[in-house]
């Protein structure tokens, strides 16, 4: 067959740390000016940093495959005690995918695991003994953080799920929740809530429970009194929210 045209140059240069600018007014670019690393600027801004390791977001060196930071998306998962008792406060959270801890003075940190799988449910269990809270997924323990001081949790103090405490509002949990369970006196181990079968982490009866004087236990199972305490304590909480966040699709639901 007779060949036509000209011969086009393969669209190939060498940057070697050149910066590559991808827009009309050059402030949309990428580099990779540090050896074995590629950085993505977008706006001027600096979005992602892509190594062997992973992809960081808010980090230049990543330590896994997708690694996040800076975020100030601070979701509450439980906490205890308003403004007035900030010092014994305890506050369990989300930030951008990794479970923290803090209090009013003082800010535990983040746990370098990250959570960012939307499509299915996970169990987490935060267990609270001898001034060591230990955190599971799926019955696995993967962070520890040393706490000290009273915590206020199962005190007689504001507790809040989902919320902040105090105001009943604020870095409200961007998610659902199948139920909850808070134990006065006991440190469970995740078992007691769930239990592995067929390769899959699923929940379980919690009958023989002992929740304590202050514990509680919300299955969430009346659309109109989301709060309300299964665990016989009548330890009720009051929802600040309609009948319509009722989401049936879960895996505790009517068991």
């Amino acid at each position: 067959m007779p060949y036509l045209g000209n011969e086009v140059a393969p669209l190939v240069q060498a940057l070697e740390g050149k910066e590559l600018k991808l827009d009309s007014d050059g402030d949309s670019s990428i580099t990779a000016d540090t050896d074995d690393r590629v950085d993505v600027k977008v706006g001027g801004s600096d979005i992602a940093h892509v190594t062997s390791t992973g992809l960081g977001v808010g980090t230049t060196s990543p330590s896994h495959e997708l690694h996040i930071t800076g975020s100030s998306d601070t979701r509450a998962i439980i906490t205890s005690g308003g403004s007035g008792d900030a010092s014994t406060r305890l506050f369990y959270y989300f930030n951008a995918g990794q479970l923290g801890a803090s209090s009013g003075t003082v800010n535990y940190g983040l746990a370098s695991e990250q959570f960012r799988d939307v499509t299915g449910w996970s169990h987490f269990v935060l267990k609270h003994t001898g001034g060591v809270t230990t955190a599971y997924h799926n019955g696995t323990s993967f962070h520890t953080w040393s706490i000290s001081g009273n915590t206020a949790i199962t005190a007689t103090q504001i507790h809040g799920v989902g919320c902040r405490g105090g105001s009943g509002s604020g870095a409200e949990l961007d998610g659902y929740l199948a139920e909850t369970h808070l134990v006065d006196g006991t440190a469970y181990e995740p078992t007691q809530f769930a239990e592995e079968k067929n390769g899959v982490w699923i929940p379980k009866d919690p009958s023989g429970t002992s929740y304590g004087t202050n514990g509680f236990y919300l299955k969430y199972e009346n659309a109109s009194d989301l709060g309300n305490d299964s665990s016989g304590n009548n330890n009720d909480l009051t929802s600040n929210m309609g009948s319509d966040h009722q989401v049936l699709e879960s895996p505790s639901f009517g068991s």
